[in-house]
């Protein structure tokens, strides 16, 4: 199998006997990769803490080596990727209706086209169209979809969303709010 660093594996150990039955072996069993001792347990059992790379992992119950099978042990994704934002127009009034739009940008080592754009929101607005173009996600929102918002010079509005394999990612951009709504 393929784990992330970090995560917990369950290792389980049956027996043949020369009679062809087979079975939980119910004695110690030290489960080795390489020459590095994983885990001793009794017939199941977990491991955690292994190196990034492929290695074999065996069985050995007493002068008895299990056949090697192949684990693969690969970076965890972060918890949570940051994003740069960019937010048009750079003030916005809350009564007006229309969209704004929301330039994300990733990190290098990540693809925008991996963003899952259903997950996209803006301050409680959900992302209504979105395109990729020169590594950039241009997402467009409905102004009026805006939730608890204040008024002000310079408000943040936060960013979020998931990468297709689940990643959230989050970036913020600063902004103009304007309420013009009770003007005449």
């Amino acid at each position: 199998p393929t784990i992330h660093v970090g995560d917990t594996i369950q290792f389980t150990a049956t027996g043949t006997y020369c009679n062809g039955s087979t079975q939980n072996i119910s004695t110690s069993v030290t489960w080795m990769s390489g020459n590095t001792s994983v885990a001793t347990i009794s017939a199941t059992g977990n491991a955690t803490g292994l190196a990034v790379g492929t290695t074999p992992i065996t069985a050995k119950l007493g002068n008895i080596t299990s056949p090697a099978q192949t684990l693969t042990v690969v970076k965890a994704p972060p918890t949570q990727i940051l994003v740069t934002v960019i937010i048009k127009p750079e003030t916005l009034n809350l009564h007006s209706k229309g969209v704004f739009t929301a330039f994300i940008r990733l990190p290098k080592g990540f693809n925008v086209a991996d963003i899952d754009l259903a997950t996209v929101q803006c301050e409680g607005a959900d992302a209504i169209k979105g395109m990729v173009s020169d590594n950039t996600l241009t997402v467009k929102f409905e102004r009026q979809s805006l939730v608890n918002v204040s008024t002000g010079d310079k408000v943040s509005l936060t960013v979020t969303g998931k990468l297709k394999n689940g990643t959230p990612f989050t970036g913020s951009d600063t902004v103009r709010i304007i309420d013009n709504g009770n003007k005449k």
